[in-house]
């Protein structure tokens, strides 16, 4: 999974590209302790961790089912993409992915896309004011694929993942597009 963490002194906010329970959460960050969670009361997924250094988080992953805990035995662990090495575009999606980017930097998305599929797959369409705020693109790296948290024949294969440097910020994008060239993936958080 792909996602986005921003702190503010010891909140933290995520997003992450995958659908589901698991788009957007929360959470704190206490010395080396750090706690993420999605969902509400009923249904609550949370991520306890030790930061190991500055790159990754170890620690255990658990679901609150009415307010009883129940953890997975494997450990979870993330890692900063900026410290993996680069990847070959493997999915030769960098150009859509600039031209889809810079299309909502001039004001609308143009090209052929089907808004319908990319909402069901979780993405939306942002709003170009945002990406325009971020400046010119600098850098395009390709991270890989990932998969969606449910199941997904236009999406089967997976989604392209990239991180995209801009003058004024990054943003992880993952999209995909189908054999006739229409993109029904797309979302950048």
């Amino acid at each position: 999974m792909y996602c986005r963490i921003e702190q503010k002194q010891t909140d933290l906010s995520i997003r992450c590209l995958q659908g589901g329970l698991l788009k957007t959460g929360n959470g704190t960050v206490d010395g080396k302790h750090v706690h993420l969670a999605w969902g509400n009361m009923m249904l609550r997924i949370v991520i306890d961790a030790t930061a190991a250094n500055d790159d990754s988080l170890a620690g255990t992953f658990a679901v609150k089912l009415s307010g009883i805990r129940y953890d997975d035995a494997t450990p979870s662990v993330s890692e900063r993409l900026a410290s993996l090495a680069a990847t070959p575009d493997a999915a030769g999606k960098s150009k859509v992915l600039a031209g889809a980017l810079n299309q909502l930097a001039a004001g609308a998305l143009t090209m052929p896309h089907d808004e319908d599929a990319i909402k069901q797959h979780g993405g939306v369409i942002d709003n170009p004011g945002n990406i325009r705020a971020l400046g010119a693109i600098q850098s395009m790296q390709y991270v890989g694929q990932t998969k969606l948290l449910w199941g997904s024949d236009l999406l089967k294969e997976g989604v392209s993942i990239y991180v995209v440097e801009f003058d004024s910020g990054e943003r992880i994008c993952g999209l995909h597009q189908r054999d006739d060239g229409v993109l029904d993936g797309f979302m950048c958080i």
